[in-house]
């Protein structure tokens, strides 16, 4: 049965109060959006906060921490003679390779995929490989520019081999072979993972978490293993998988973001202080692990710049830390524990303009044949699904500070509540759990922020009521740049009814 986390007050556990209220307002100063975070310092988590709309039960779009729990299904397999870290790839998948395999490809094994160095100069094509199920011919036959175990080069690709790798071994997916050993004895809920077009686990980039699930797995990887007592999975592995198996900076990977370039272990990146490393996935999705310190931090966010998040963490978290209690300091505590009440990811001003409300309220716009379903246009980045269905109708009602949105797509009818009174609101919509806020533009402008819970952003629907009809114009809430799995730009037109 799960156990909840014992809870404890900062100052008792050596990390102060102020530290962690630093940490927040830093990342308020720097528009970095935090969706979730917690903090355990010897075993005892000192806080956990959710900003609106991001929930407990939801799990969140990890990106490539789910590299690191893809290692630890490699690990419990070579821990129960499965596999070994040595075993060449042109052995595993002989029907991939090419004819005749260059040297540098006879040499790749298992350990370099899971250090990144497999040879690889550069990635397979992440448009092919997730429109073809022919993947894992195209990176056996991709070049193999360098001897296996020489050169760091990011390989999402290469990790979603493990997985079919472990496919190929087990006959089963990684979060299915990962349950018995790691979810259940953890009390982690039921990991999902996007899939590839052949049916194998993306576990590069694809896997969904809650923060307690990401509590659980950070925990047991500064345990090195063990949980309650038990040694899940052998202690040797992580003297190998966290610790610097490679230099990052390479010819084949440049940075200038300092915690990118410290090495490289097993699906994990190394940290600054001594013996620390994380999880990481894109736009900030980090448990950071500081054996030393007997710290743990997990952090849901949306940052432009991670690199930055990290250092403050240690700036800010970590600073003035303490293996023994320290002083009180009730003010800064008290103003720790009220962060959660109010916390909230930036939400559109409360603008209202009755007149339009008036005017477009109960105004019913069809769609012409054809068009893609609302909730595909919607998107947001970690919205891997598509619902293929065909939008019919989009109308709107006004009141009590909210916008209603009907729209009609398929044989699916449903309505989203959207915030008017600078509040983003939550709830279900065709199924699936979605946030919005909506604010007057102009007179015939609502702009809306619509977020899929699960994913790490959403978009902002520009409605344009024009005439006889509507426009809808839609733009993702990060910044092009920042776009790895997103859209934007995107138009609706629709005409009265």
């Amino acid at each position: 049965m799960k156990k909840p986390f014992e809870t404890a007050v900062p100052e008792t556990q050596g990390i102060r109060s102020a530290g962690i209220l630093e940490f927040i307002k830093s990342m308020q100063q720097r528009s970095i959006e935090l969706h979730t975070m917690s903090v355990m310092r010897h075993g005892r988590q000192v806080f956990e906060c959710y900003w609106k709309p991001y929930r407990t039960d939801v799990p969140h779009i990890m990106y490539s921490f789910s590299k690191s729990l893809t290692a630890t299904a490699i690990g419990f397999a070579e821990q129960e003679g499965i596999l070994s870290l040595q075993e060449k790839l042109v052995d595993l998948f002989p029907d991939e390779c090419p004819e005749d395999p260059s040297e540098n490809l006879k040499k790749a094994d298992i350990e370099s995929l899971l250090t990144m160095s497999c040879g690889h100069g550069n990635e397979i094509d992440w448009s092919d490989e997730n429109t073809s199920p022919d993947w894992i011919r195209k990176f056996m036959h991709h070049e193999y520019m360098y001897e296996p175990g020489t050169t760091f080069m990011y390989n999402t690709a290469g990790t979603n081999l493990l997985c079919a790798i472990l496919a190929k071994k087990t006959g089963q997916q990684c979060t299915e072979y990962l349950k018995p050993r790691l979810f259940e004895p953890l009390g982690m809920s039921d990991i999902q993972c996007i899939r590839m077009p052949d049916g194998t686990e993306m576990g590069g980039a694809g896997m969904y978490m809650t923060l307690d699930d990401m509590t659980r797995f950070g925990m047991f990887l500064l345990r090195r293993g063990s949980w309650e007592g038990k040694q899940l999975l052998r202690e040797e592995w992580f003297e190998k998988a966290a610790v610097k198996q490679i230099n990052t900076l390479s010819a084949a990977y440049q940075t200038e973001a300092d915690n990118w370039a410290i090495g490289y272990g097993f699906q994990c990146w190394m940290c600054k202080p001594e013996q620390s490393f994380r999880a990481d996935g894109a736009y900030g999705q980090f448990a950071l692990v500081f054996p030393k310190e007997d710290l743990m931090v997990a952090i849901n966010s949306v940052s432009f710049d991670a690199n930055t998040l990290i250092n403050v963490v240690y700036d800010t978290i970590m600073k003035g830390m303490s293996d023994e209690a320290l002083p009180e300091d009730p003010e800064a505590y008290e103003k720790l524990r009220s962060v959660p009440e109010t916390a909230s990811v930036p939400v559109l001003w409360g603008v209202r303009s009755l007149d339009a409300e008036n005017q477009f309220s109960g105004v019913v716009y069809q769609a012409a044949a054809g068009t893609g379903s609302f909730t595909d246009f919607a998107g947001g980045a970690g919205r891997a699904f598509r619902d293929e269905q065909e939008l019919k109708t989009v109308s709107f009602r006004f009141g009590m500070d909210r916008a209603y949105l009907e729209v009609s797509q398929g044989d699916q009818t449903d309505t989203l509540e959207a915030g008017l009174g600078g509040e983003i609101l939550s709830g279900q919509f065709m199924g699936q759990p979605y946030a919005a806020s909506a604010m007057w533009f102009s007179d015939h402008e609502l702009l809306m922020e619509l977020r899929y819970i699960p994913a790490a952003a959403g978009a902002r629907l520009l409605f344009d009521f024009c005439g006889d009809g509507l426009v809808i114009t839609r733009r993702s809430t990060l910044p092009a740049a920042m776009n790895l799995l997103d859209r934007g730009g995107e138009i609706l037109k629709l005409r009265i009814k």
